[in-house]
């Protein structure tokens, strides 16, 4: 693997010399980027730990732990980035049987995306936020949702209008249980 290393200011300053280092770090540090080498930076146009800096750096986006947060009825996101689209992966077990609400946070209000029409005391998946909507998990197969707001995804043209995300149960007095969490990722977006 090639190995990524940090390009100083002085060696790319007017008037430095072009030496054999730097033409060799110009070489290697693309190639250790796509590698993924534990000093590069991450690649910011895939999909990793919203909290990620560095690929050897240990932040795994995780926002919610049972052990960590114990039993909440709500988990709410960090505040959005600009620029970047979002990705929530949950695996979360509830007190009793119940649906899931994913709401966006819009300055004033939650307002509700959607909800899943199936009810479990166990969710798992994924929600893809941004210019496109997508979710994937046992609460997809064969489910519909309620209240799904898409005018803004990809045929609009206009970004995902909330600055964070909480999913919860509809109704209390559901509380998370043992062995759930909450991860967040993001990545680049280019289209706007």
């Amino acid at each position: 693997m090639t190995t990524y290393i940090t390009i100083t200011d002085p060696a790319t300053d007017p008037g430095a010399p072009i030496t054999s280092d730097l033409l060799k770090q110009l070489r290697d540090n693309p190639i250790a980027l796509s590698e993924g080498d534990n000093n590069a930076p991450v690649n910011q146009s895939a999909w990793h730990p919203y909290d990620k800096v560095t690929n050897s750096d240990s932040n795994k986006g995780l926002i919610y732990s049972f052990a960590s947060n114990g039993a909440v009825g709500a988990v709410e996101t960090p505040t959005f980035l600009s620029g970047f689209e979002y990705r929530l992966r949950y695996d979360l077990g509830w007190s009793v049987t119940t649906n899931m609400l994913f709401q966006g946070w819009d300055g004033s209000t939650w307002v509700t995306i959607f909800d899943t029409t199936q009810t479990d005391t166990l969710h798992q998946g994924f929600f893809e936020l941004g210019y496109n909507l997508r979710v994937m998990g046992n609460d997809v197969s064969g489910q519909t949702y309620s209240n799904l707001k898409v005018s803004h995804i990809a045929t609009t043209g206009s970004a995902f209008p909330y600055t964070k995300m909480r999913v919860s149960r509809p109704t209390s007095p559901q509380v998370t249980v043992a062995g759930s969490f909450v991860w967040l990722d993001k990545r680049r977006a280019y289209n706007g």
